[in-house]
């Protein structure tokens, strides 16, 4: 009887190449890099809002204690940032993902003038971020204004339209009282040689019309974030 003819490199009466351990265990180790650069936000939109939803609460404050928690807490469950910062403030839920933003009291700060934002994505912590809360000193005042009297008293979508800022970089709703926040760039500012990234910060109340706005500067960095 004639055997079946075997078509591919499998053919000719040869067997088929077994996978080398050391290839799989490069996969595995590619795999894993991949999960990782995706939970700590990778250069994607949807990882460039998990960075910036900070914002949502106010700007971030450049601190050594803060670098030791990313070290320690990213890639981690969220509960790791329950064990450390205590109870759960706020939550705010991105309208448009998956991601949200756990908001904690920050630790040796009795007056709560600033929170510890952690960021959460495919159920894994991608950031954790100190920061001045919304309303606090280091408001751009004259902006806020100008902006206020834009968007004080409307809908997200009539902000978006009477603010001529471009759609917003996050929308996000408070878990806890089902109030949106919004976070709009509001451009480059440059004084005495010092380059500064503004954001416009936008809260709406129970009927979502806008009853709150806020201008914030941060220290243009090399990525525009």
């Amino acid at each position: 009887m004639n055997q079946t003819w075997m078509s591919g490199s499998a053919g000719c009466g040869r067997k088929p190449k077994r996978p080398c351990r050391q290839d799989a265990l490069y996969s595995v180790a590619v795999v894993s890099a991949l999960l990782m650069a995706s939970l700590a936000g990778g250069c994607s939109p949807v990882g460039l809002g998990v960075k910036l939803g900070a914002k949502l609460v106010g700007k971030a404050v450049g601190h050594v204690e803060a670098e030791q928690w990313q070290d320690e807490l990213v890639g981690q469950p969220l509960a790791a940032a329950d064990s450390k910062f205590g109870t759960q403030v706020d939550v705010y839920k991105d309208t448009q993902s998956r991601s949200r933003w756990v908001i904690y009291n920050a630790p040796t700060d009795p007056i709560h003038l600033h929170k510890i934002v952690v960021a959460v994505r495919q159920g894994r912590i991608a950031s954790a971020t100190k920061v001045s809360k919304f309303g606090s000193p280091g408001t751009s005042i004259p902006e806020t204004l100008l902006h206020s009297s834009k968007a004080k008293g409307k809908s997200p979508t009539e902000c978006e339209a009477a603010l001529g800022l471009g759609p917003p970089l996050i929308t996000a709703r408070n878990e806890r009282t089902g109030r949106l926040r919004q976070v709009y760039k509001a451009g480059l500012i440059n004084i005495k040689g010092i380059t500064s990234q503004h954001y416009c910060l936008l809260e709406f109340g129970p009927d979502d019309r806008c009853i709150r706005v806020d201008v914030l500067s941060e220290k243009a960095s090399s990525s525009g974030e």
